[in-house]
């Protein structure tokens, strides 16, 4: 896959890797740019086309303060698994980027930003009832 440069944090890029439609690398492409290839942004996962279906599919940017009361894993336990955190703003304002390479461990008085699934999506459906 073949990566655009989507940000920095301290001396290092972060990108949303980019797959042509059949899912191919473009290696004329992935060549010319090869000197600028970085960690994958969020996941391993993540690609713009990926990132632009979850969103289409309902999936929502959800910003949340975090506290002692109100910590990372009762976020992902009230969100679910499959949100992806992307990025967490310490108490002082530094911007953490989450990447493949470094996972964020937020803590309480960051501010998280978070792609969380859509509410049915987490939540099963009900059995059919045959009455």
């Amino acid at each position: 896959m073949r990566a655009l440069s989507a940000g920095v944090w301290a001396a290092e890029s972060v990108s949303l890797a980019q797959s042509d439609a059949a899912g191919q690398e473009n290696t004329e492409r992935a060549a010319l740019s090869g000197s600028v290839l970085a960690p994958p942004l969020f996941d391993e996962e993540m690609t713009h086309g990926r990132f632009a279906h979850m969103l289409e599919q309902g999936w929502s940017i959800k910003s949340t303060k975090l506290s002692a009361t109100f910590d990372w894993p009762q976020f992902v336990e009230q969100h679910g698994r499959r949100a992806v955190l992307m990025f967490g703003v310490e108490e002082k304002g530094a911007l953490r980027v989450a990447s493949s390479k470094r996972e964020l461990q937020p803590k309480p008085g960051w501010t998280v930003l978070v792609l969380v699934p859509p509410v049915a999506a987490e939540t099963p459906a009900p059995e059919p009832s045959f009455a």
